[in-house]
């Protein structure tokens, strides 16, 4: 399948957009903020006078959704915004293929993706071959840059760009994602997916939990966390005996609080482990007893 263009018969103007925008940009950028751009660009073009207002009218969109969008782009490097009053200002479009030749754009003491090792470049290849969009220039140098000095597998790469894929910023996304599994020792595929696996299970633990408390569409909150991870690691209960305690509970008091619940939990603990002390107790009294009594 290709893609052609069939000539204009009548010309309605046109709207020069650099091919840099749309490889290096384009990819990650909300509807929004390309409308805005693209329609900011049309009038910069042009020439005509155009306030925020008016771009926002003809885009139906809301004044602060033009303001965050040129401020997204501000970020980018592609706009000057000059002139501030508030949530106004004049917006100035930057040259694409200026920045490229006299910033970062270029990496750094002028390397490109090509400057890496062999080792990288098969690596870009094969992210590129799994993806629907191959990694840009700008994309390669990222990703070199973040594996410099770092030992990781590679598969765990491509692992990675998978499971980012969808996202805005993919690459991004997906250091990201090799940072945290860094973080938690994780080293390969394996252990990764092992660890998703007790997450999901915490998580479906969490929901239940939740559900016997009558909140089943909603997420725990920090503090929830931690006390569900106390019952269920340090005190060592199952989900059976937590679910039961709390039907236990709430048969005679509406929605206890999570100290309330905390409290019952720890005395619940802390009651088996006096029983266990004061069975022990009596068995080493008993077999003091019988001791003295042969003496005796």
């Amino acid at each position: 399948m290709t893609i052609k263009m069939k000539p204009t018969s009548f010309d309605f103007g046109v709207t020069d957009v650099e091919h840099l925008f749309i490889d290096e940009f384009m990819p990650y950028c909300s509807l929004e903020e390309l409308q805005v751009y693209l329609l900011g660009l049309r009038f910069a073009q042009e020439k005509k006078d155009i306030n925020l207002a008016g771009l926002a009218k003809l885009l139906h969109l809301e004044y602060l959704q033009v303001v965050e969008a040129f401020r997204y782009w501000e970020d980018k490097g592609l706009v000057q915004l000059h002139d501030h009053l508030e949530d106004t200002f004049t917006v100035s479009y930057l040259s694409l293929r200026d920045l490229y030749l006299s910033s970062n754009y270029e990496a750094k003491g002028g390397l490109t993706s090509l400057d890496y090792s062999l080792w990288h470049q098969e690596l870009f290849k094969e992210i590129g071959n799994q993806l629907a969009y191959p990694l840009s220039e700008m994309e390669c140098q990222r990703l070199a840059e973040f594996l410099l000095g770092k030992d990781i597998n590679k598969e765990l790469v491509l692992m990675a760009f998978d499971e980012a894929k969808l996202k805005k910023n993919r690459t991004f996304e997906a250091t990201k994602l090799l940072s945290y599994w860094a973080q938690h020792g994780l080293s390969t595929p394996e252990e990764v997916l092992a660890h998703q696996e007790r997450a999901n299970l915490r998580n479906f633990q969490y929901k239940e939990i939740l559900s016997a408390l009558g909140h089943p569409y909603r997420q725990p909150n920090i503090g929830e966390r931690s006390c569900f991870d106390t019952w269920l690691d340090d005190y060592g209960f199952t989900m059976q005996q937590i679910v039961e305690e709390i039907t236990r509970i709430t048969r005679s008091k509406q929605n206890p609080n999570l100290n309330y619940l905390d409290a019952v939990f720890k005395n619940l603990y802390h009651g088996d482990d006096k029983k266990e002390e004061q069975s022990q107790t009596k068995i080493d009294e008993d077999a003091l007893r019988r001791r003295l009594g042969r003496k005796l």
